[in-house]
């Protein structure tokens, strides 16, 4: 038996451990930067742990909200509503220099708007943000994964994030070299309307936007171009030159882009943000898309589920091929399994015509490669270093990230339109009845 003194400090350790509090993380939030199709680099002043980012392997950054009822990126549902909605599944995360610096691997993306997902305490997103930067000939633009600088008018963090990571040491010793060109170069994002900008940076510079060039003057030490733009809500072309030089350089005026302050404002300027430049590799922000269902042309309902079952494993119409029902069939597509109780006209209107709308889980690209070759299809990452393409027959092609020359997301699906007309009214009705109504 234990003694009364012993049993009333077990029960005085018992409340302390139970009593007090767990201390709570802070939340973070890691951003990353792209430096090319489906690779991004983030930097961090606190060190990160690695084993904090693994259970985002695997899962999907996403652009905005699951619709109701539907939480994984393959449900087919995701095709009947309305919901805008970008997802990239991320496939490696590594932290280097000491949990400073962090690469992602991801799917390559179709948007260029923020990809992010929460899990616990952290927060992991990844953007386009910044412009890609050329040092040494800059008579070209470069479209390739070169060094990108995301924090462009914030010199203070350059330097410290120079001190880990080479590529940004490298544009940060070009620029107070005033023997070194460099080349800026990217797409400036402003919203529609007139704006009135003023550039301005610690060395002499050439400024071109969607053509159109223009030079800076000198004034107390910096160098500035003023200039007046007219936006029509889409991205417009921007290149900064800045030449080898004999003039004076700004170690501390390092580059910003100001407009006027808004009325009321104490400020005589407002400084834009990171979220206005964009890498030259970004996909182009795509219009809203309404989707318009036309009356089917005929009567959907009162098919066989069970001929419908062999029309969809059938040559003629080779769903089988990309799309699986209860785990039977391909996987380069969603599983359709999901689709029963669905409206059979909406299933009717994106079978006969799939690039009206795109699921967001499977987009196409258009991949060109170095050697020439060009292939369109459903892109995945399947490590850090290499790509899957599943093409239009369902064949696939895996090729080395360094050799993809240009990824551009294509508005077409790799599912053939036009497959109502192919297998004919009897035909589709059946495989309707199979698709959206489960078996007794």
């Amino acid at each position: 038996m234990l003694s009364h003194r012993i049993r009333t400090f077990i029960a005085a350790v018992i409340y302390v451990v139970f009593a007090i509090p767990c201390q709570a993380k802070d939340p973070i939030t890691l951003m990353a930067h792209s430096t090319g199709p489906g690779q991004w680099v983030g930097h961090y002043a606190e060190p990160l742990n690695e084993q904090d980012l693994k259970p985002f392997v695997g899962q999907y950054l996403l652009t905005g909200q699951w619709p109701k009822g539907v939480n994984r990126p393959d449900d087919p549902k995701l095709l009947l509503g309305r919901q805008k909605l970008g997802a990239t599944r991320v496939v490696a995360v590594k932290v280097e220099e000491g949990g400073h610096l962090v690469r992602l691997t991801t799917d390559p993306v179709v948007s260029p708007e923020v990809h992010q997902l929460t899990i616990g305490d952290v927060t992991l997103a990844v953007a386009f943000w910044g412009l890609s930067v050329k040092i040494g000939v800059v008579d070209q633009p470069d479209h390739g994964p070169k060094m990108v600088l995301p924090m462009l008018m914030d010199r203070k963090k350059l330097a410290e994030y120079a001190g880990f990571e080479p590529a940004l040491k490298a544009v940060e010793s070009a620029w107070i070299d005033p023997k070194q060109p460099l080349m800026m170069h990217g797409w400036l994002r402003l919203a529609e309307g007139e704006h009135e900008l003023t550039f301005l940076s610690g060395r002499e510079f050439t400024l071109e936007i969607n053509g159109e060039k223009t030079g800076s003057k000198a004034a107390g030490g910096r160098y500035f171009a003023s200039l007046k733009l007219e936006s029509a809500g889409t991205e417009m072309e921007l290149k900064v030159v800045l030449p080898a030089t004999e003039l004076p350089i700004s170690e501390t005026d390092f580059w910003e882009v100001t407009k006027p302050a808004r009325k009321g404002s104490a400020a005589s300027s407002q400084v834009l943000s990171m979220e206005n430049f964009l890498v030259p590799w970004a996909p182009e922000a795509a219009p809203e898309a309404t989707l318009a269902i036309a009356p089917p042309p005929y009567d959907l309902t009162g098919g066989d589920g069970v001929k419908g079952r062999q029309v969809f494993y059938s040559e003629a119409a080779k769903c089988a091929n990309c799309h699986a029902v209860d785990g039977q069939g391909g996987k380069i597509g969603p599983d359709l399994t999901g689709l029963r109780g669905a409206d059979r006209s909406l299933v009717f209107h994106h079978i006969n015509a799939p690039s009206d709308r795109i699921h967001p889980g499977y987009p196409s690209f258009s991949v060109a490669l170095k050697g020439g070759q060009v292939s369109m299809g459903v892109v995945r990452s399947v490590d850090a270093l290499n790509l899957e393409i599943v093409d239009t027959d369902a064949k696939v092609l895996k090729v080395s990230s360094a050799d993809v020359e240009e990824l551009r997301p294509s508005t077409s699906s790799v599912m053939p339109s036009g497959l109502a007309g192919t297998l004919g009214e009897p035909a589709m009705r059946d495989l309707l009845e199979f698709l959206t109504v489960k078996p007794k």
